[in-house]
């Protein structure tokens, strides 16, 4: 089971950060200016706007954990990033290799390249950390690290 402390780590990190949050983070990265609640909500293009509460909501989620700073002109706040486009697209990708592909960034690669990808099966090194097969039952293996997988389930 995960423990509390880690789940906080992987919740709090400021480039820990959702499809919906990246949208509107993205609009922060592409200007040199902080923008207000109104203005992210007017850049989104996607024809539908969510609602001026669930921007705010977000951006606000946001500054708590670190990923904007905010500043507050009048009665609004204006929002800028506070962590670079770089190091979330790198974290999040790294969060993907190592769920998806071992931990290893290069088997990605070779895989967009269309070059096959050896069996999970094959070596000793490339099953460390991921789930076995289940057996003939279609019993799961027994574990001494069964709290592995609740990280990947949160």
């Amino acid at each position: 089971m995960v423990g509390p402390r880690l789940y906080t780590e992987l919740v709090s990190d400021p480039r820990q950060i959702t499809p919906a949050e990246f949208q509107l983070v993205e609009i922060l990265w592409e200007t040199s200016a902080s923008l207000t609640v109104s203005q992210v909500r007017e850049a989104l293009d996607n024809g539908r706007r969510p609602a001026y509460t669930t921007v705010m909501t977000l951006l606000d989620k946001l500054a708590r954990k670190g990923s904007l700073s905010r500043v507050k002109k009048g009665k609004a706040y204006h929002y800028r990033p506070a962590v670079d486009r770089d190091a979330v697209l790198r974290h999040l990708l790294g969060q993907f290799a190592d769920a998806y592909f071992g931990g290893e960034v290069h088997t990605i690669q070779r895989f967009l390249a269309g070059e096959p990808l050896r069996s999970r099966t094959s070596g000793a090194a490339s099953r460390k950390g991921r789930p076995r097969r289940l057996k003939e039952t279609g019993e799961p293996p027994s574990s001494k690290n069964e709290g592995e997988m609740d990280v990947v389930l949160l």
